[in-house]
């Protein structure tokens, strides 16, 4: 069987561990309390044609765009069959896909490796192809700003970030709630303030997430559907 390209869009403090570890487990929100590992993916290379593009974060989620090849197997499912047959509950489905945008959602339960993503950054509207040496450079960059500046640990409300004592600022801060965050001293959420439930998984050195794209950002009035402020 031949492979297909799917998408996962993600912000840049997130693509250390995708490049080193391949896109692994996420989580598929089910019901308010419960969730299956998965992988997220999406057909479409367009964030903005997606409900789940929309809303505010203090990282900017829509960044990078990793292009994945996945052979059709058992382990990819639509979303809407996924849900499905783990029981998500009618109203749930309807808070996660209130633009019926879900025939464009996959869900793969299992890993996909590093030799199988291109990644791309997003430049103004467009998303430009980084690879080889290139990328490289800019792996180790925010790997570094991240040793450097960043605390960042599984807490009692997910994948948690602060700065290290007597850090201000960092350039990996890229989204619409930047400042929220920098006027907040306290413990601050790395993800979009309306995300479903896609918890990360820490790395054995430097704790970092894998999974970040969601399907839909959660307005408000069904945030609590999805869990905490916590990032795909």
């Amino acid at each position: 069987m031949s492979t297909k390209v799917f998408y996962h869009f993600t912000c840049l403090f997130h693509l250390p561990g995708i490049v080193k570890e391949g896109l692994n487990e996420g989580e598929l929100a089910l019901t308010e309390y419960k969730s299956n590992d998965v992988v997220s993916l999406t057909k479409s290379p367009i964030p903005t044609m997606a409900f789940w593009s929309g809303g505010g974060g203090v990282l900017d989620k829509l960044k990078v765009r990793i292009a994945a090849q996945v052979e059709p197997s058992p382990k990819l499912m639509r979303w809407r069959d996924a849900i499905r047959k783990y029981g998500c509950r009618p109203a749930v489905q309807k808070a996660l896909d209130p633009f019926n945008d879900g025939h464009n959602w996959m869900c793969h339960f299992g890993t996909i490796p590093p030799s199988e993503l291109e990644v791309a950054i997003r430049t103004g509207e467009t998303y430009d192809p980084i690879g080889g040496m290139e990328l490289s450079e800019l792996v180790a960059k925010i790997q570094q700003e991240k040793n450097e500046k960043w605390d960042v640990f599984m807490s009692s409300n997910g994948l948690t970030g602060r700065f290290k004592s007597r850090v201000k600022d960092s350039w990996l801060l890229d989204g619409s709630l930047r400042e929220m965050f920098l006027a907040d001293n306290a413990f601050s959420q790395l993800g979009n303030s309306w995300d479903s439930d896609m918890n990360g998984r820490p790395a054995a050195e430097v704790p970092d997430e894998r999974r970040p794209f969601q399907p839909p950002v959660v307005p408000p009035a069904v945030a609590a559907i999805h869990g905490l402020l916590t990032d795909v």
